[in-house]
């Protein structure tokens, strides 16, 4: 279901969400602007040479992996006070902690705390903060504030931070592949009440805030664009931005805001290889490989075709795709096509080993043998038989994460998971996600049942 903004109304300040209907509108006027020395100039937008900006064009939201299907994504920890909404995924990694989330809202999104969508996610965030730190800034703006200006698309450089005081104009002149790249050396800081707007037929998703250390929205103020801040990434009571909030390192806080990536609902999430289990083995193995948006597919080992099967994974958005090694394969990159964007995923490097009745049989690949019981109440012991498993793994009961121990099993490589059902489990899969071998195990349906208590 798609978000009405007018519901925010009753939450936020007209002011704070008023720049969510601003894109794409046309200002009656335009403020002064900087010329290219760095001057205020009274009539005309700053626009860089026509050859630098031909180089940035092409700059699209692909540029953001897996880390675009994400609103808002923390380092260490997401915290929230109020009533905030979140449209799009929520996660964090490689912290756990998502804190405020009732009383916050996310709609048209999961709470990711950890896992191989969070890891993916800030591994293609991390891609993505270089690449636009690399590109060849068009215009040096240090020392300047942004307020009151407008500028057209371009790439601009602050050697250290940058300020927003008033409202900064975004003239997209008509082409909705315009592209704004903002590169800080250190801080981003808005005062109370700025905003950003994005007129002319600009679209949010191409409006880029790399920064050097942390940013921080003021009291009020209505942003656009990805924000993708080294450290941490703070929104201040009534904030809203139109695009994303993504932290490598830090925390994102919120209070009583909106941070929304439905105005990028249209561009196409780009699909994902997540984990190849196992890496290795003879013709007719089984090889599981956990995909992120992808449909019908097509897989090969090192060129020699292969059936498959998929079918839906734990998560929103993954696929598990199970496929033999074929006869004739040779050790070499799998590839995954997905017809859907037309794309060929690498999946890993597979090494074909030759069958020998004399050879000891390999290590078991990672594997949930037994959960026992499979139902029980909050609070109940319950173990895991697993074999194959790294020394660190993750386990959720539907997609609700729970503290484990661990004991050796009876037979060489198998473990027992000891586990308590946790609070606000419900009836679902158990998943144990093996984080040394990137595999993610999908267990026997566990039901959650509730004490009946006598009169």
């Amino acid at each position: 279901m798609k978000l009405d903004i007018r519901f925010l109304a009753g939450l936020l300040p007209l002011a704070s969400i008023a720049g969510l209907w601003m894109v794409g509108c046309n200002a009656s006027s335009r403020p002064a602007t900087y010329g290219a020395s760095g001057s205020a100039a009274s009539n005309a937008f700053v626009e860089p040479a026509a050859s630098a900006v031909q180089a940035h064009v092409s700059l699209s939201p692909t540029v953001l992996g897996t880390a675009g299907s994400f609103a808002v994504l923390g380092g260490s920890t997401v915290t929230n006070t109020g009533p905030s909404i979140v449209v799009g995924n929520l996660g964090v990694e490689p912290g756990l902690a998502v804190t405020g989330f009732p009383p916050g809202l996310v709609s048209q999104g999961t709470i990711l705390s950890g896992g191989a969508v969070a890891l993916q996610g800030q591994s293609d965030l991390t891609t993505a903060y270089d690449v636009l730190a690399g590109q060849t800034p068009d215009l040096d703006l240090t020392g300047q504030d942004l307020g009151n200006a407008g500028l057209t698309r371009g790439v601009y450089r602050f050697a250290t931070s940058a300020q927003l005081t008033g409202t900064l104009v975004l003239d997209a002149e008509g082409d909705p592949a315009a592209t704004f790249v903002f590169q800080i050396g250190t801080t981003l800081t808005t005062a109370s009440g700025a905003s950003v707007q994005l007129i002319n037929g600009g679209d949010v998703c191409n409006v880029y805030w790399q920064v050097g250390s942390s940013a921080t929205l003021g009291v009020g103020t209505s942003f656009v664009g990805n924000i993708l801040a080294l450290t941490s990434i703070t929104l201040n009571t009534g904030a809203s931005v139109s695009g994303r909030a993504l932290a490598r390192n830090g925390a994102v806080t919120l209070d009583t805001n909106v941070v929304s990536i439905q105005a990028c609902s249209e561009a196409a999430p780009s699909p994902t290889i997540l984990s190849l289990s196992p890496t290795e083995g003879p013709v007719g193995t089984t090889v599981t490989i956990l995909a992120q948006d992808v449909g019908d597919v097509a897989v090969d080992f090192n060129g020699t075709g292969a059936p498959a099967t998929i079918a839906a994974g734990p998560i929103a958005g993954q696929s598990i795709i199970t496929v033999s090694v074929p006869e004739g394969a040779t050790s070499g990159q799998v590839h995954v096509y997905d017809a859907g964007s037309d794309t060929t995923l690498d999946a890993g490097v597979f090494e074909v080993t030759e069958e020998d009745a004399e050879d000891l049989p390999p290590p078991p690949p990672p594997a949930i043998l037994e959960i026992c019981p499979l139902r029980g109440c909050v609070g109940e012991d319950v173990t895991i038989l697993v074999e194959g498993i790294g020394a660190w793994v993750e386990v959720d009961f539907n997609g609700t994460p729970v503290s484990w121990s661990v004991t050796p099993g009876k037979l060489p490589g198998q473990s027992l998971l000891h586990v308590l059902v946790p609070q606000g489990a419900t009836t679902g899969p158990v998943h144990v996600y093996d984080v040394e071998s990137r595999t993610l195990l999908v267990g026997d349906v566990f039901t959650v049942t509730v004490h009946k208590h006598k009169h």
